[in-house]
């Protein structure tokens, strides 16, 4: 079963939870927060399926640091939130998925994994400029909030040990999640789970990798060979 839990021990919830809920509500007025996503700490080490991959989403910048980004699949599944620096990871099936940013700007990422491999998507938050927001200047929610491919040989692949260490590292409460999206979607939720289900490779400039992921840019788990994972 996938149930977004892939780090060991990974068994505390309950009071764990409870606790890491109250300081994010304490804390809100610094930033972000998010009532279906519980901090770990210490950072744990990555648990790999055998019959199924993880994709990590890094959202390395504090850029727009009073949002979480809603992060689902192309069935509306709830996968997390992206909270300003921070780090969470999913497991999912082997074959293809579409993963979607619901928000206005929000982006898709279309991946292909396979078994006992990790993906990484970077969550990349950026303003958006036209010739009418150039001329009326960018309004503070006149974003675009990209899912952009990490793997090998692309941009920003070297930086990511680096973001993955500076990064707060989350795990996603996704029961809580989906009954929220269950019972109280946001506007135009099923608009933005078609939108991701779109070509992405049409959406932009940047290129038709940068928002494709396919088999052989999954990697071992750190500090996992290959034929090490559950």
């Amino acid at each position: 079963m996938y149930d977004g839990n892939m780090f060991s021990p990974g068994t505390e919830r309950g009071a764990a939870a409870w606790v890491t809920a109250l300081a994010i509500v304490l804390g809100a007025g610094c930033g972000a927060s998010s009532a279906h996503m519980y901090l770990l700490k210490p950072p744990r080490a990555l648990v790999v399926p055998r019959d199924g991959a993880v994709v990590v989403f890094v959202r390395p910048s504090n850029y727009l640091k009073t949002e979480a980004f809603t992060i689902v699949d192309g069935r509306g599944r709830f996968l997390g939130e992206s909270l300003p620096a921070s780090h969470f990871a999913v497991r999912v099936p082997p074959g293809r998925h579409v993963f979607v940013v619901c928000r206005d700007g929000g982006g898709s990422l279309d991946a292909t994994v396979a078994p006992g491999l990790v993906y990484y998507v970077e969550v990349a938050p950026t303003p958006r400029f036209d010739i009418v927001g150039a001329a009326l200047g960018v309004r503070e929610d006149s974003h675009r909030v990209d899912l952009v491919a990490l793997k090998p040989g692309a941009a920003h692949w070297d930086k990511l040990p680096q973001w993955v260490a500076e990064t707060e590292q989350y795990a996603a409460d996704e029961a809580a999640g989906q009954a929220d999206l269950y019972y109280d979607p946001p506007d135009g939720f099923d608009q933005c789970v078609a939108r991701g289900n779109q070509d992405p490779t049409e959406r932009s400039a940047e290129g038709p990798g940068a928002f494709t992921l396919e088999r052989e840019d999954g990697v071992p788990a750190p500090g996992i060979t290959p034929g090490s994972v559950e």
